[in-house]
């Protein structure tokens, strides 16, 4: 793992064995939010493929393999592609075989965000 702040702290967190919550932030940041905690996710929280008697690799992945991640990312379910992104970690930590831990909230940044947007807006006008 790369070796800035926060992936000392995934590192950390993993040898302790305790769970990390990413929290979300507003929106022209949560995208790099997003990458580090998607990159964090499927290093620690890797599903382990069961190995045969004959020392092939199983292509199915039972159930009891599985087990709790220890990064959950945070998704913004007021935001209009919120269901599409999860939707899309949800296929790529089945694609790459890590688990994928998530909480959602309905918007702690919503009104800051609309604010944003009009004065962006009012901006372009100009």
């Amino acid at each position: 793992m790369p070796q800035c702040t926060q992936f000392k702290m995934v590192e950390f967190a993993r040898k302790k064995e305790v769970k990390l919550l990413v929290d979300a932030e507003q929106t022209y940041m949560q995208r790099a939010i997003d990458d580090v905690s998607r990159y964090a996710c499927s290093k620690v929280n890797s599903i382990p493929l069961p190995r045969p008697v004959d020392g092939s690799i199983s292509k199915q992945v039972p159930s009891s393999s599985f087990s709790t991640p220890s990064i959950f990312n945070t998704y913004q379910m007021y935001l209009v592609d919120a269901r599409f992104r999860m939707e899309q970690d949800l296929l790529r930590s089945r694609r790459f075989k890590f688990g994928l831990g998530f909480k959602t909230v309905r918007g702690a940044y919503m009104h800051q965000e609309k604010q944003d947007s009009l004065q962006w807006m009012k901006t372009l006008e100009k």
